[in-house]
């Protein structure tokens, strides 16, 4: 069996064209790998849990010091640790509108934001 021939090389020889192919895959591959490891080893300074941690809200104007877990959505803070009871549990999938508070004048679902993000935000609820 005779091997196929291109442009006077044989078919399994490396051309220019396959060489720069691979260089530029495995360069992106190797930068895309890079990035990944600095974005984990900064997320890692940054991880608290899974105990509670101490956290402030503004609610209403008004500063709330509480400790929860960092898994415990926003709807669940005010209504269970601080008696906000305005915004209710409906759907807990952020379709229903029941649990809709004002983050920073934004209109978001409290069952779909975790307590910890709310952070230094302005929370206002229907009770204000």
């Amino acid at each position: 069996m005779a091997e196929e021939k291109r442009g006077g090389k044989d078919k399994t020889d490396y051309s220019r064209r396959d060489f720069f192919r691979t260089s530029a895959t495995g360069a992106l591959t190797g930068s895309l790998v890079a990035e990944a490891a600095t974005a984990v080893a900064a997320a890692a300074h940054e991880l608290v849990g899974p105990a509670a941690v101490p956290i402030t809200l503004r609610v209403n104007g008004k500063n709330r010091s509480l400790e929860v877990e960092p898994r415990v959505t926003l709807l669940d803070a005010l209504r269970n640790d601080l008696d906000v009871t305005g915004a209710k549990r409906v759907c807990d999938r952020g379709t229903c509108g029941a649990c809709t508070v004002l983050l920073d004048g934004k209109v978001v679902y409290a069952c779909s934001v975790l307590a910890i993000d709310a952070q230094g935000s302005q929370i206002e609820t229907v009770e204000a």
